[in-house]
């Protein structure tokens, strides 16, 4: 962005309103406080009360329409699932090859790619929504917060509820979609000298009142101040150049993140192993799923790799002794060798 475009959006910010002009008429649009959020809530669950009953589409159905016109495969939620994960691989990748041009055009052209496939499978996962009663409900909800902050000469454009069907409304709606503020453009100003000045002067109370009052672009904008103030004070903290690399810096965070993962799997891996000297491998009995995850968690990516080869050939075999494992043979191998380099010292010593 140019430093006039953050300058207009931290001042849109800090005073919780901005301007648009549209066929010839200029739009005040607040933000929604605290009270109309609430009102905007109960108008929502009245509405799913008033037609829980009704003939709406499920979630459930509409997914399986989806899957069977052939729009949504069996698997997809799976697929986006690993597709969030192999974006955060990619992030941390893009960390690791550094400002190294070659690799990190490449990887940012796999993120790029990435994650415009995930953005378009999202909204086919999700374009069947607005059959469902949560769907009609959160349109509805949206509508009312958009009619109670929405001003022209000082009042408010539109009087009650029942103007929300309102061509004008709708179209103004649509209009604002444009001037949403998003999170890479939060996150760049949160980086940005003039509101880090604010930032750091007033000792991170800029906005000076209850979060209750502080508006939903105020409060993200205070999260990644915060979450950047952490970082300058981590003992690992990144180089400047890779805190304003967003992808960079989410891939230092998420390897942090996952450093620290370890470290608590291990020494809890370490506490179950103390209590148990001299064993080469330890069998824990899981009562549920999530028991089930959570042991499997405490295995290192060698463990992991050593279940999987053991799960593989189980069930090509049906039935194996432990010595004809093939990690079991190479142990014994390793032993072998090891006793045949100490005869072969002995002998020399001789």
């Amino acid at each position: 962005m140019t430093s006039q475009k953050k300058t207009s959006l931290l001042y849109r910010i800090i005073s919780g309103k901005y301007t648009v002009n549209l066929n010839g008429c200029s739009y005040v649009i607040e933000q929604p406080s605290f009270i109309v959020k609430e009102q905007a809530q109960k108008l929502y669950d009245d509405i799913v009360d008033k037609n829980k009953f009704k003939e709406w589409a499920s979630k459930r159905k509409c997914l399986q329409y989806l899957i069977r016109t052939g729009v949504w495969p069996i698997s997809g939620d799976e697929l986006l699932k690993r597709l969030d994960e192999n974006v955060d691989d990619l992030k941390v990748k893009l960390f690791q090859v550094g400002f190294l041009e070659k690799e990190y055009k490449q990887v940012k052209r796999q993120l790029r790619t990435l994650n415009k496939r995930i953005n378009s499978l999202y909204q086919t996962r999700h374009s069947l929504d607005y059959l469902t009663l949560d769907g009609f409900a959160s349109t509805l909800r949206q509508q009312f917060i958009f009619l109670e902050t929405i001003y022209c000469d000082g009042h408010k454009c539109f009087k009650n509820f029942s103007e929300v069907a309102n061509k004008e409304l709708e179209i103004l709606c649509d209009y604002l979609s444009n001037y949403i503020i998003d999170l890479v453009q939060l996150r760049e100003l949160a980086r940005d000298d003039m509101w880090r000045s604010y930032w750091n002067i007033s000792n991170g109370l800029v906005f000076d009142k209850s979060i209750l009052k502080l508006t939903d672009e105020q409060k993200q904008l205070i999260v990644f101040s915060k979450m950047y103030e952490r970082t300058y004070e981590h003992p690992e903290c990144p180089s400047d150049e890779v805190i304003e690399d967003d992808d960079m810096f989410d891939g230092w965070t998420i390897l942090m993140k996952r450093k620290n993962e370890d470290e608590k799997k291990q020494h809890k891996a370490d506490a179950i192993a103390s209590k148990h000297p001299g064993a080469h491998e330890l069998f824990i009995p899981a009562k549920s799923k999530q028991d089930i995850r959570t042991i499997n968690a405490l295995n290192d990516p060698q463990a992991r790799g050593i279940k999987k080869q053991r799960a593989l050939l189980i069930k090509q075999k049906g039935k194996i002794k432990q010595e004809d494992l093939l990690d079991q043979k190479m142990k014994i191998q390793r032993q072998s060798n090891r006793q045949f380099i100490d005869h072969v010292k002995q002998n020399k010593g001789k």
